[in-house]
């Protein structure tokens, strides 16, 4: 009966250990993908940055145009501006579920702005995206 106890605790050791690897791993993408469509965004690369946006899967062409043509303006506006990114400094990842997630994080600009900022962001095929509509 012991040896059963001790393999059955050593079973659940392992998966604790293997879900925290994946929430940690997890995590460290989420990061990566805020800060890479962040900089994108505050450096006007526009594409790049348009590579991390989930508009949802109910939109249809014309929304997706709209919503595109509003992203490219305000990153023109961006750009305009001598305001660019310093750091963004995660604080926090609330996970509503493996896909889906919102980080809090502070965002500092050359300025000396620095502000308190969330987002959602969703997991499609392996990559975080930022969620423009819920």
């Amino acid at each position: 009966m012991k040896s059963v106890t001790k393999i059955l605790c050593g079973i659940l050791f392992l998966s604790l250990m293997f879900a925290c690897k994946q929430t940690n791993e997890n995590s460290e993408q989420l990061k990566l993908s805020l800060k890479t469509a962040l900089a994108a965004y505050y450096s006007g690369d526009i594409e790049a940055y348009k590579s991390y946006l989930d508009f949802g899967e109910t939109m249809d062409s014309i929304q997706m145009l709209i919503m595109t043509k509003a992203c490219e303006q305000r990153l023109n506006d961006i750009c305009a501006d001598t305001t660019r990114l310093v750091s963004v400094v995660p604080t926090k990842i609330a996970y509503k579920n493996d896909s889906l997630a919102t980080i809090y994080y502070v965002l500092s600009l050359s300025n000396g702005q620095k502000e308190p900022c969330s987002q959602k962001m969703r997991k499609i095929e392996g990559n975080w995206k930022l969620v423009m509509r819920n």
